[in-house]
């Protein structure tokens, strides 16, 4: 796995794994949950309904915009997704 890969997303005081932040995505944004749209490509398309400028993340804060979390960001091999409780990394 590569330090910039993507292990989960921050949000609300949350960490939850990429499953688990599409759900919420799906639901927030009021996306078809049935689509096979990759969590980012969601991210991406909601950030510009709400006005956030999901590219650069130092412009608006986790509890109000989802952050990601790289793999390089996780410091312990035990931490879990708030969502399902499965590890970040594996």
């Amino acid at each position: 796995m590569a330090s910039t890969d993507i292990v989960g997303y921050t949000f609300q005081a949350e960490n939850l794994c990429p499953s688990c932040m599409r759900g919420k995505v799906i639901t927030w944004g009021r996306f078809d949950p049935e689509s096979t749209a990759s969590t980012e490509s969601l991210l991406a398309d909601l950030a510009k309904v709400v006005g956030v400028d999901h590219m650069n993340e130092r412009t608006y804060d986790s509890g109000d915009f989802p952050k990601v979390v790289f793999d390089s960001q996780v410091e312990d091999s035990e931490d879990r997704c708030d969502g399902c409780h499965e590890p970040l990394i594996g």
